[in-house]
């Protein structure tokens, strides 16, 4: 009967659907892995591309570690030039690199802190080289008077700077000033006390005209180390024969000393020794 074969047709049917959703199921949960495993062997072949960058970073992070933990690049000691008048141990102990990793060191640093702590340095060049050497290059302030006062000497260099003596003494003479009222000095503002400078050491300073006045005696009367200094006759000294001489302050200290020198050779041809010649005014000089 038709009837029959329709709902024998009906029944074949509804497996095969059945059949096609396992089927369907089946690929679906089938190609899930396939694809999960795909991704995953492609992510480990990225990383194995990256082994070789890792390793770098292990060799360098090894590399620092060493660096940082061997004794060899630690610093016990500098190569200090440019000393006449410092002590290289204290140069070496202001520059604060004793035992230190070499690596943590800054060149400008250390320059900076030789320069705080030491007033008598004026430049301080720096440079580092591996394992563990330092080297140093200062350049010393130059003592050129010698300044007594009523608080005790200083040293002065050619810009004014005064500063307390070293134990060493410098290579050269120095022209010595007698100031005891501290008349050459320079006076700070209202009376205020002078500023810490480098090393903790007051900035003292001298007239500038004074320093080149006495400069420049130094070398038109290399005789005479020692000069004098007043607030109302400026500077002045002794002879060998005991004759006060005064410069004052002001006119041309290359005449004075011509004048000086002029009047000096008249009075040995007379056979006589003034005991005052007062140049302060070059033009009429008074001798007694």
């Amino acid at each position: 009967m038709p009837g029959n074969k329709t709902s024998r047709r009906r029944q074949s049917a509804a497996p095969a659907a059945r059949t096609r959703r396992r089927r369907s199921y089946r690929a679906s949960v089938g190609v899930g892995p396939v694809r999960v495993q795909r991704e995953v062997l492609r992510g480990t072949g990225w990383h194995l591309q990256k082994w070789p960058a890792f390793l770098l970073v292990g060799v360098l992070v090894g590399l620092l570690y060493m660096a940082m933990s061997l004794d060899t690049f630690y610093v016990y000691g500098a190569d200090i030039q440019g000393t006449s008048l410092l002590n290289p141990d204290e140069i070496y102990a202001a520059a604060g690199v004793e035992g230190f990793n070499v690596f943590w060191l800054d060149e400008q640093a250390i320059a900076a802190r030789v320069l705080h702590q030491m007033p008598y340095v004026t430049d301080a060049r720096v440079r580092l080289q591996l394992p563990n050497q330092v080297h140093l290059a200062i350049t010393e302030r130059r003592p050129r008077i010698a300044w007594e006062t009523s608080q005790g000497r200083a040293w002065v260099d050619d810009q004014g700077i005064a500063l307390p003596p070293l134990p060493k003494s410098p290579s050269e003479a120095l022209v010595h000033l007698v100031d005891l009222q501290q008349a050459a000095m320079v006076a700070q503002p209202n009376d205020q006390p002078p500023p810490i400078g480098p090393g903790g050491v007051p900035v003292v300073k001298m007239q500038p005209a004074v320093v080149q006045a006495l400069l420049s005696l130094g070398t038109l009367l290399p005789g005479t180390q020692t000069f004098n200094y007043d607030a109302q006759s400026g500077l002045n000294f002794r002879t060998v024969d005991g004759v006060s001489v005064i410069f004052g302050m002001k006119g041309d200290l290359d005449r004075k000393v011509a004048v000086l020198q002029a009047i000096q050779r008249q009075w040995k041809d007379f056979g006589r020794t003034p005991t005052l010649i007062d140049l302060r005014v070059a033009e009429r000089p008074f001798v007694r």
